[in-house]
């Protein structure tokens, strides 16, 4: 995990966990008032570039008739923003979305951690890499929701999410969302994807993996 790595400390530091940001109210106030957050609404994310195959209009399009609901995008700067933006006016969802901007790595941290959901919709099924996001969703215990593709469908194996098809429809999402908040699923599924990163995907893991399939050339 960047942030893991870079300030050395460990996982159960930097890891937000359902009693302390979803459940205690005090540490909860604090952490959305900082973030300036509604306690009383739940929040997807999406972190890092904005692209035409990173599925984000997929789900501004999907929340439109899901309430309570507001979608937080972090990162941008890219052209890409401004048909983003002129969507969200579009179908009229300006008070449904958050363009955050750029922001600190620390501050990621604290979006995700503040999130009920994330978001990794790549559309591009040959695009052949492991997003750093996917294990820093992971890292801060959030459920996720994944495009049904081969370097980041593990959600299902790890039990830390949901995934949807290829080519994405705006409806289908609506119906993930709508069931990972209404089946009380997102505390196990935030557990789960806890567990995974710190048993799976650590870089000393990782380091492992290669080492031994190198000396088995």
């Amino acid at each position: 995990f960047y942030y893991y790595n870079e300030k050395n400390l460990s996982y159960k530091e930097i890891l937000f966990t359902n009693e302390s940001l979803k459940k205690n109210k005090k540490n909860k106030n604090k952490e959305f008032n900082n973030l300036d957050l509604d306690l009383n609404k739940n929040y997807g994310i999406h972190v890092g570039s904005l692209t035409p195959w990173d599925g984000v209009d997929y789900v501004i399009n999907a929340i439109k008739n899901i309430d309570n609901f507001v979608f937080l995008i972090i990162g941008g700067g890219s052209d890409y923003k401004k048909h983003l933006q002129n969507l969200v006016r579009k179908i009229g969802v300006e008070h449904k979305v958050k363009f955050v901007g750029a922001v600190s790595q620390e501050m990621v941290r604290k979006y995700i951690g503040a999130a009920d959901i994330c978001f990794l919709l790549k559309t591009i099924i040959s695009y052949g890499l492991s997003p750093i996001k996917y294990y820093e969703y992971m890292a801060c215990g959030r459920p996720i929701v994944a495009t049904n593709v081969a370097y980041i469908n593990n959600v299902i194996k790890d039990k830390c999410g949901l995934v949807v098809n290829i080519p994405i429809k705006s409806n289908e999402i609506t119906k993930v969302i709508n069931k990972m908040l209404t089946e009380n699923k997102l505390d196990e599924l935030g557990n789960n994807a806890r567990k995974a990163a710190v048993e799976k995907y650590t870089w000393e893991k990782r380091a492992k993996e290669i080492y031994t399939l190198i000396n088995k050339i």
